[in-house]
């Protein structure tokens, strides 16, 4: 169950539908009774990159660093944890930007 699960998050996530695939990626933490660390770094990085997918870095971090630390020396981890810190940066230095606007055009 928790490898179809594991597939169909990864199936879901390819069609774009990021909601559904971090509910599937939910359920197969639920459903994971093993301690296996390496199918929970998993489950965390597909959930991960369903958030950043929806821009909820912040919750796509959380996982990826939970991941990393399941499994320090994967790549693909490592790569897609930076892939997000970059994004979340650049998203949080756009939002700065037009609130310093917002502020500065109240201030005239």
């Amino acid at each position: 169950m928790l490898r179809i699960d594991l597939t169909k998050s990864l199936n879901i996530t390819q069609m774009e539908k990021y909601q559904d695939a971090i509910f599937v990626c939910d359920d197969a933490k639920h459903i994971a009774k093993v301690n296996d660390l390496q199918v929970d770094a998993k489950v965390l990085f597909r959930r991960g990159t369903a958030n950043a997918c929806l821009s909820n870095y912040e919750e796509a971090i959380d996982d990826l660093q939970i991941a990393q630390s399941f499994l320090p020396k994967d790549n693909s981890i490592a790569n897609k944890l930076k892939e997000i810190k970059r994004l979340h940066e650049a998203k949080r230095k756009r939002e700065m930007k037009v609130y310093s606007k917002m502020f500065d055009h109240d201030l005239k």
